[in-house]
């Protein structure tokens, strides 16, 4: 069975639907709840499938750790907590997530690095971790599997190293925000494949 994690409002609002276990974020008992919201304010779902598609949480003072237990929404499509005081770091769990667009987890406290398993977000379109004062490491060069990549915001960071090469295939990319970090070198010259920019 699922286990509830650190974090209060996932506690009271996500781990009700997870707490049996079940795959994919089921909501079974929920499934007569209004279209695109699973009797909590902030968690929604696809009521055809009672499944998590949505969670939207942000600027609500919430605290404590991302559980890996997360990882169980495998259809969640917009995941955005931010501007709250989540601190830890990223589980890797998460890249279940295959689904993913949208990830906005940026003004919070979280730290480590950026795990090399989210390169398995194949629908990733907006990827925001900005603002995470010790958010270190480098940008993994796995994540230019990133195709549909749009909008990626990972400034006001510790993050250092070199831009990789591998950013290139990124050619949709219109915002790319990584200023006020650590980073060294130079531009890779692969980005000049980039003709969306803003």
């Amino acid at each position: 069975a699922a286990e509830p994690g650190t974090l209060p409002w996932f506690n009271t609002v996500v781990y009700p639907l997870l707490k049996d276990g079940r795959a994919d974020g089921e909501v079974g008992a929920f499934a007569s709840c209004p279209m695109y919201q699973c009797c909590n304010e902030g968690v929604y779902c696809d009521n055809g499938d009672n499944v998590i598609t949505h969670v939207r949480l942000s600027g609500m003072g919430l605290s404590g750790t991302l559980p890996p237990i997360l990882s169980q929404m495998t259809s969640i499509v917009h995941f955005m907590v931010f501007r709250t005081d989540i601190s830890g770091t990223i589980p890797t769990a998460i890249a279940a997530w295959t689904l993913i667009e949208e990830f906005h987890v940026y003004d919070n406290a979280l730290e480590g690095t950026l795990p090399t398993e989210l390169s398995a977000w194949n629908a990733i379109m907006e990827f925001y971790v900005r603002g995470n004062a010790l958010l270190g490491g480098t940008l993994p060069s796995e994540f230019g599997a990133w195709t549909n990549l749009d909008r990626l915001e990972t400034d006001n960071t510790r993050m250092s190293g070199t831009l990789p090469t591998e950013i290139g295939a990124w050619t949709v990319a219109r915002i790319f925000e990584v200023s006020n970090n650590l980073l060294s070198g130079t531009l890779p010259t692969e980005i000049g494949q980039w003709r969306r920019m803003i």
